[in-house]
C-alpha cells in the first residue's frame, strides 16, 4: 500500500510537469523557466496554488487573482497521470518495465492534449520518444529490435499509405506528418501486431471528431485570401460570388487548406451596427497610472483611457458605446467578471499597446461582444497579452491581430490580417447568436486555424 501512495503522489506530480509540456511546447516556451503564471492575469503562481489536484478544488477551478477559470485539462492530466501509473503498477508491478511504461504513457498523455487543442504533434516528443522506444526492445523479453523496427514501420508506412493515396486523389494533404512520427513512437513500442489495434480504434474514435474551420471573402481579385507560408486553414476557403478560387486565393509556400476551394453563391451581408439611443451619457472614463476601477452600469461614453498599470473590472450586465478614443497603454487590464455578460460598441478610435490585457474571465466567446459602427473605420491593431474569448464584429475597419495570445471566438472585419505566433480558435456557439437589433450576427462566416505566418482575407 505504501508503494502505490509513493506512485500516486509522484504521478500528481509528473501530472503538473506533463502540464508545463502541454501548455509550453506548443508556443515554443522554454520548460524551465518562468515560473508558472495565469495565462489571463499573468500573476506567478504561488508554490501553495501549485499543489497538483488539490489547489484546483481549493480554488474552485479559478486563478486567485484574477478569478478566470483554469482549464479542466489541467485537473484531468493530474488525474489521469497517477491513475495511469497505478494500473501500469499493478501489472507490472515496481520493475524496469514500470518505468518504460510510465514514460509511454506520459507522451501519450501530452501528445494527446496538445493534439486536441492545437492540432500538431511536436517532435519534441515524438522523436525521442522513438529512440527510447528502440532502445528499450534490449531489454524485453516480448519484443525485440527487429519486432519493434517492423512495429514502426507498420504504424508509419500504414499512415504514409493513407497521405499518399489522398494526396493522389484530391491533390492536397490529408494528414500531417506528426501523426507519421507519432505512429513510429507507438509502433516501436506496441509492436506490429498491437499497432494494427491501435490504427483500426483510432478510425472509429476519429470518425466522430470533425474539424469546422472555413475562411471565407466577398472579395474577388487576386490576394483578397492570402495564405503565407506555414498557415493552415482547417476547412473550406470561399472566394467571392462567381470568381475563380484559384484566381483569388493564394497559398504561399507550404501553406495548407485542408478543405476544398469554392466560390460563394452570394455575397455574404455585413449589417451596419446601432448602438442603443437609451443609454445614459457618461461623459469620458479615465483611469490614471496605477488606479483600480469599476463599471457595473451601462453607459454612452466620449472616451475610455486606461493609463498604464491600471486596472478595471466590469462587474455586471452592461452595455457600453465609446464614440470616441477606446485607448489601453502598456500593462494595462480590462477585466470581465465571470458570469457577465458585456456589449461594447466602438465609434472612434480602437488603441492598445503590447503587454495591455482584456481577459473574459468566464471564458465564455459569447459574453463578450465588441461592435463597430460605421464610424469605426479605422485600423483596430489586437495587442492583447492574454487569451482573448469573445466576438469582434467591425465590418468597416481593418484588424491587425499582433498579439501572441490565442483568440477563442471569432473577427468578422471589413479586412483582416493574422501576423502572429498565436492560434485562433473559432467556436460555434457563436455561429446561432442572436441579438434583438440584428437579425442575423454574421459570427458564422469565418473561422479558421492560423499557425506561424499572417493570413490576409479583405472583404
Amino acid at each position: 500500500m505504501e508503494k502505490i501512495i509513493i506512485i500516486i503522489a509522484f504521478g500528481l506530480a509528473w501530472g503538473s510537469f506533463l502540464n508545463v509540456l502541454i501548455y509550453r511546447i506548443p508556443r515554443d516556451m522554454s520548460i524551465v523557466k518562468p515560473a508558472s503564471s495565469c495565462p489571463s492575469c499573468r500573476k506567478k503562481i504561488k508554490i501553495y496554488d501549485n499543489i497538483p489536484v488539490i489547489s484546483y478544488l481549493i480554488l474552485g477551478g479559478k486563478c486567485r487573482y484574477c478569478k478566470a477559470k483554469i482549464p479542466l485539462s489541467y485537473f484531468l492530466v493530474e488525474i489521469l497521470t497517477p491513475l495511469s501509473f497505478v494500473l501500469l503498477y499493478l501489472y507490472y508491478s515496481l520493475s524496469f518495465h514500470f518505468f518504460a511504461s510510465c514514460f509511454f504513457a506520459s507522451a501519450m498523455i501530452v501528445l494527446g492534449f496538445i493534439d486536441f487543442y492545437h492540432m500538431i504533434i511536436p517532435d519534441e516528443i515524438t522523436l525521442p520518444g522513438l529512440v527510447l522506444a528502440l532502445a528499450y526492445s534490449f531489454f524485453r523479453d516480448d519484443l525485440n529490435l527487429t519486432q519493434a523496427l517492423i512495429g514502426a514501420v507498420t504504424g508509419a508506412g500504414f499512415l504514409l499509405l493513407i497521405y499518399g493515396t489522398y494526396y493522389l486523389v484530391r491533390k492536397k494533404e490529408g494528414l500531417g506528418m506528426g501523426d507519421v512520427t507519432m505512429m513510429l513512437l507507438i509502433g516501436a513500442y506496441l509492436g506490429w501486431q498491437q499497432t494494427l489495434f491501435t490504427l483500426i480504434l483510432a478510425s472509429f474514435v476519429g470518425a466522430n471528431v470533425g474539424i469546422e474551420g472555413n475562411v471565407g471573402t466577398n472579395g474577388t481579385f487576386l490576394g483578397c485570401i492570402d495564405l503565407c507560408p506555414n498557415a493552415k486553414v482547417y476547412g473550406d476557403a470561399y472566394s467571392g460570388p462567381g470568381s475563380d478560387p484559384d484566381s483569388v486565393i493564394i497559398t504561399q509556400g507550404n501553406s495548407l487548406i485542408d478543405g476544398e476551394k469554392k466560390s460563394l453563391h452570394e455575397e455574404k451581408t455585413m449589417p451596419s451596427v446601432v448602438p442603443p439611443d437609451d443609454l445614459f451619457d457618461m461623459g469620458d472614463y479615465s483611469l490614471g497610472v496605477g488606479d483600480v476601477g469599476t463599471i457595473d452600469s451601462s453607459g454612452n461614453f466620449t472616451s475610455f483611457v486606461l493609463s498604464n498599470n491600471s486596472v478595471v473590472t466590469i462587474t455586471s450586465d452592461v452595455t457600453l458605446y465609446i464614440t470616441g478614443d477606446f485607448s489601453m497603454s502598456s500593462n494595462t487590464q480590462l477585466n470581465i467578471a465571470d458570469g457577465v455578460n458585456v456589449t461594447i460598441y466602438l465609434g472612434g478610435t480602437f488603441t492598445q499597446d503590447s503587454n495591455s490585457q482584456i481577459n473574459n474571465l468566464s471564458q465564455d466567446p459569447t459574453s463578450l461582444l465588441i461592435m463597430g459602427t460605421d464610424s469605426f473605420n479605422g485600423t483596430m491593431t489586437w495587442n492583447s497579452n492574454s487569451d482573448f474569448y469573445g466576438a469582434v464584429y467591425v465590418p468597416r475597419a481593418h484588424v491587425d491581430f499582433r498579439s501572441n495570445s490565442d483568440f477563442y471566438g471569432s473577427i468578422t472585419a471589413d479586412t483582416f490580417q493574422f501576423n502572429s505566433n498565436a492560434q485562433f480558435h473559432y467556436d460555434l456557439a457563436l455561429a446561432g447568436l442572436k441579438r434583438d437589433d440584428m437579425e442575423d450576427l454574421p459570427y458564422g462566416i469565418k473561422s479558421w486555424k492560423e499557425e506561424l505566418g499572417p493570413v490576409f482575407i479583405e472583404k
